[in-house]
């Protein structure tokens, strides 16, 4: 049987503005955040950006989106145990998935 290393953390709709503490990573684990997705429901043109806690660096942001469109980020950011992250948008209505590998340390 194969190990399944991707998990969703985070999955949420009608988010508005800043959204903290959306996800902590557990102790004995890495997370590598992989992907973000935004669904922006608002009319202007948004992006979302997702930040570290503890020190309010960007992490990761997707481009700006508007009118239903979806907007995504890939690539890899290594998360250690403890780490925790929030979201950001102008945007008063947007939906945001957050993925990534769970691995045991």
């Amino acid at each position: 049987m194969a190990t399944v290393y991707s998990t969703r953390v985070y999955c949420a709709s009608s988010l508005s503005g800043f959204v903290a503490a959306i996800y902590t990573v557990p102790d004995g684990y890495v997370f590598v955040l992989r992907d973000v997705e935004v669904l922006n429901s608002s009319g202007s043109a948004e992006s979302v950006v997702l930040l570290d806690d503890a020190t309010g660096a960007a992490l990761a942001g997707t481009p700006a989106v508007t009118g239903l469109l979806v907007g995504s980020w890939q690539g890899r950011v290594v998360c250690p145990a403890g780490s925790a992250f929030s979201a950001y948008s102008d945007s008063t209505d947007y939906s945001l998935q957050v993925s990534g590998y769970l691995l045991a340390v």
